[in-house]
Protein backbone atom coordinates (compact mmCIF):
# COMPACT_ATOMS: atom_id res chain seq x y z
CA UNK A 1 0.00 0.00 0.00
CA UNK A 2 2.73 2.47 0.95
CA UNK A 3 4.71 1.66 -2.17
CA UNK A 4 1.66 2.45 -4.30
CA UNK A 5 1.27 5.75 -2.45
CA UNK A 6 4.93 6.51 -3.07
CA UNK A 7 4.50 5.90 -6.79
CA UNK A 8 1.37 8.07 -6.90
CA UNK A 9 3.04 10.89 -4.99
CA UNK A 10 6.10 10.48 -7.23
CA UNK A 11 3.92 11.00 -10.30
CA UNK A 12 2.27 14.02 -8.71
CA UNK A 13 5.73 15.39 -7.91
CA UNK A 14 6.74 14.99 -11.57
CA UNK A 15 3.65 16.95 -12.62
CA UNK A 16 4.47 19.64 -10.06
CA UNK A 17 8.03 19.83 -11.40
CA UNK A 18 6.70 20.29 -14.93
CA UNK A 19 4.40 23.02 -13.69
CA UNK A 20 7.30 24.70 -11.91
CA UNK A 21 9.41 24.52 -15.06
CA UNK A 22 6.53 26.08 -17.01
CA UNK A 23 6.28 28.88 -14.41
CA UNK A 24 10.02 29.48 -14.70
CA UNK A 25 9.67 29.76 -18.48
CA UNK A 26 6.80 32.22 -18.01
CA UNK A 27 8.98 34.26 -15.63
CA UNK A 28 11.80 34.34 -18.17
CA UNK A 29 9.39 35.45 -20.88
CA UNK A 30 7.99 38.16 -18.61
CA UNK A 31 11.49 39.41 -17.79
CA UNK A 32 12.35 39.59 -21.49
CA UNK A 33 9.14 41.49 -22.16
CA UNK A 34 9.91 43.90 -19.32
CA UNK A 35 13.37 44.55 -20.77
CA UNK A 36 11.81 45.19 -24.18
CA UNK A 37 9.30 47.62 -22.67
CA UNK A 38 12.13 49.39 -20.84
CA UNK A 39 14.00 49.84 -24.15
CA UNK A 40 10.83 51.21 -25.74
CA UNK A 41 10.45 53.64 -22.84
CA UNK A 42 14.06 54.78 -23.17
CA UNK A 43 13.53 55.37 -26.89
CA UNK A 44 10.32 57.31 -26.22
CA UNK A 45 12.14 59.49 -23.68
CA UNK A 46 14.86 60.22 -26.23
CA UNK A 47 12.25 61.21 -28.83
CA UNK A 48 10.52 63.45 -26.28
CA UNK A 49 13.81 65.13 -25.43
CA UNK A 50 14.52 65.60 -29.14
CA UNK A 51 11.07 67.18 -29.64
CA UNK A 52 11.63 69.47 -26.64
CA UNK A 53 15.00 70.55 -28.04
CA UNK A 54 13.35 71.18 -31.42
CA UNK A 55 10.76 73.41 -29.78
CA UNK A 56 13.45 75.24 -27.85
CA UNK A 57 15.48 75.76 -31.03
CA UNK A 58 12.39 77.10 -32.77
CA UNK A 59 12.00 79.62 -29.96
CA UNK A 60 15.33 81.18 -30.89
CA UNK A 61 14.19 81.70 -34.49
CA UNK A 62 11.51 83.82 -36.00
CA UNK A 63 9.06 81.02 -36.66
CA UNK A 64 5.64 81.16 -38.25
CA UNK A 65 2.57 80.00 -36.26
CA UNK A 66 2.09 76.86 -38.42
CA UNK A 67 5.65 75.85 -37.54
CA UNK A 68 4.95 76.36 -33.84
CA UNK A 69 1.77 74.34 -34.09
CA UNK A 70 3.58 71.52 -35.87
CA UNK A 71 6.39 71.42 -33.30
CA UNK A 72 3.95 71.60 -30.36
CA UNK A 73 1.86 68.79 -31.83
CA UNK A 74 4.96 66.68 -32.36
CA UNK A 75 6.12 67.32 -28.77
CA UNK A 76 2.71 66.45 -27.30
CA UNK A 77 2.56 63.30 -29.41
CA UNK A 78 6.00 62.23 -28.15
CA UNK A 79 4.99 62.95 -24.55
CA UNK A 80 1.87 60.82 -24.99
CA UNK A 81 3.94 58.00 -26.45
CA UNK A 82 6.33 58.25 -23.51
CA UNK A 83 3.43 58.01 -21.02
CA UNK A 84 2.03 54.96 -22.82
CA UNK A 85 5.49 53.36 -22.86
CA UNK A 86 5.82 53.99 -19.11
CA UNK A 87 2.43 52.40 -18.45
CA UNK A 88 3.42 49.37 -20.55
CA UNK A 89 6.71 49.06 -18.68
CA UNK A 90 4.93 49.25 -15.32
CA UNK A 91 2.49 46.55 -16.44
CA UNK A 92 5.40 44.37 -17.60
CA UNK A 93 7.11 44.84 -14.22
CA UNK A 94 3.88 43.86 -12.47
CA UNK A 95 3.71 40.72 -14.60
CA UNK A 96 7.30 39.85 -13.63
CA UNK A 97 6.38 40.19 -9.96
CA UNK A 98 3.35 37.96 -10.38
CA UNK A 99 5.40 35.40 -12.35
CA UNK A 100 7.98 35.32 -9.53
CA UNK A 101 5.21 34.62 -7.05
CA UNK A 102 3.88 31.79 -9.23
CA UNK A 103 7.39 30.28 -9.42
CA UNK A 104 7.70 30.45 -5.64
CA UNK A 105 4.33 28.73 -5.17
CA UNK A 106 5.23 26.02 -7.68
CA UNK A 107 8.58 25.48 -5.97
CA UNK A 108 6.85 25.11 -2.60
CA UNK A 109 4.51 22.52 -4.12
CA UNK A 110 7.50 20.48 -5.31
CA UNK A 111 9.07 20.78 -1.86
CA UNK A 112 5.80 19.59 -0.26
CA UNK A 113 5.78 16.54 -2.53
CA UNK A 114 9.44 15.86 -1.63
CA UNK A 115 8.62 16.08 2.07
CA UNK A 116 5.62 13.80 1.65
CA UNK A 117 7.72 11.28 -0.26
CA UNK A 118 10.35 11.38 2.49
CA UNK A 119 7.67 10.70 5.09
CA UNK A 120 6.27 7.78 3.10
CA UNK A 121 9.72 6.28 2.45
CA UNK A 122 10.66 6.62 6.12
CA UNK A 123 7.35 5.03 7.20
CA UNK A 124 7.84 2.16 4.73
CA UNK A 125 11.38 1.54 5.94
CA UNK A 126 10.27 1.59 9.57
CA UNK A 127 7.50 -0.86 8.75
CA UNK A 128 9.98 -3.14 6.96
CA UNK A 129 12.35 -2.98 9.95
CA UNK A 130 9.48 -3.71 12.33
CA UNK A 131 8.48 -6.73 10.25
CA UNK A 132 12.09 -7.97 10.16
CA UNK A 133 12.40 -7.64 13.94
CA UNK A 134 9.09 -9.43 14.41
CA UNK A 135 10.23 -12.23 12.09
CA UNK A 136 13.56 -12.47 13.91
CA UNK A 137 11.76 -12.59 17.26
CA UNK A 138 9.47 -15.35 16.00
CA UNK A 139 12.44 -17.33 14.69
CA UNK A 140 14.32 -16.84 17.93
CA UNK A 141 11.30 -17.95 20.00
CA UNK A 142 10.89 -21.10 17.83
CA UNK A 143 14.53 -22.03 18.37
CA UNK A 144 14.04 -21.86 22.14
CA UNK A 145 11.12 -24.26 22.04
Amino acid sequence: MTLAKEKRIGRIREVREEQRDQRIKELTDAQLEEARKQRELDEARERTELAARGREALGHEAAQPPDWHEVETWLMDQQDRERFAELARVEAAREVTMARERVAVAHKEVQRMDALLDILVTARKKEEQRRERKLEDELASRKRI
